[in-house]
């Protein structure tokens, strides 16, 4: 985490017209985001260093082309940072040596279902 803040304290206190993508996949090595992290919007701690952002769908392609516009612009327009904080989610465990018994099947197959690269044709 230090990194993270000290790049967004460099962006913002030097104006870098930089994106920062959070891609939120709901775990950690082993643990579930909300067990491990303090608060529920990760794109938040950037608010501390005055960058603006939001947090989308990141299952969604449209809204994340949608959002990836808006960041350019607001990036274009104003020469600082911004942050979007894409919720997606990993199927399989966080390295070869992990089981992933930290989740259910049926949430793998609910996710499944929302998943449009899993769309049925």
């Amino acid at each position: 985490m230090a990194k993270f803040f000290e790049a967004f304290n460099l962006a913002s206190l030097w104006n870098l017209p930089v994106l920062f993508i959070i891609e939120n996949n709901r775990y950690g090595m082993g643990t579930a985001v909300n067990r491990s992290a303090a608060g529920k919007d990760l794109y938040e701690r950037a608010t501390v260093f005055g960058i603006e952002g939001e947090k989308i769908n990141g299952m969604d392609f449209f809204e994340v082309s949608q959002a990836a516009i808006r960041a350019r612009d607001h990036i274009y327009e104003n020469s600082k940072p911004y942050v979007l904080e894409m919720d997606t989610y990993r199927y399989r465990g966080h390295s070869m040596s992990d089981p992933a018994t930290y989740r259910t099947k049926d949430e793998v197959s609910e996710m499944k279902s929302n998943d449009p690269l899993y769309y049925e044709k």
